[in-house]
């Protein structure tokens, strides 16, 4: 689904990033006027009320991403720059979760 995704972009002349492969902080220029792709952790934004489900995990992922958004704590979220240096060619290589801890 992703290549399919990555494809149709292309296509249509979307620009698509993927945080924090393009940049350790959506801050910086790479991702000026892009769509993000970022990963998520459903199960540490789900309320333990929520049965889960795929649909229920988008939601919730989708609902918590627009909150931070709304609160000013999304940029944040989406900045590993504080991580060892030592470890940011591995988190550029591997990927982090949005809003894990350093």
């Amino acid at each position: 689904m992703l290549r399919r995704l990555i494809a149709l972009c292309e296509r249509d002349g979307i620009l698509l990033r993927c945080w924090p492969f393009d940049g350790l902080t959506v801050s910086s220029k790479n991702y000026e006027n892009a769509h993000v792709l970022v990963e998520a952790y459903p199960s540490a934004l789900r309320a333990a009320s929520v049965a889960r489900s795929d649909s229920a995990d988008a939601l919730c992922t989708v609902e918590a991403l627009r909150m931070a958004d709304a609160e000013g704590r999304l940029g944040a979220l989406l900045d590993v720059t504080g991580i060892a240096e030592r470890l940011q060619a591995a988190v550029r290589f591997e990927g982090w979760i949005v809003g894990q801890e350093i």
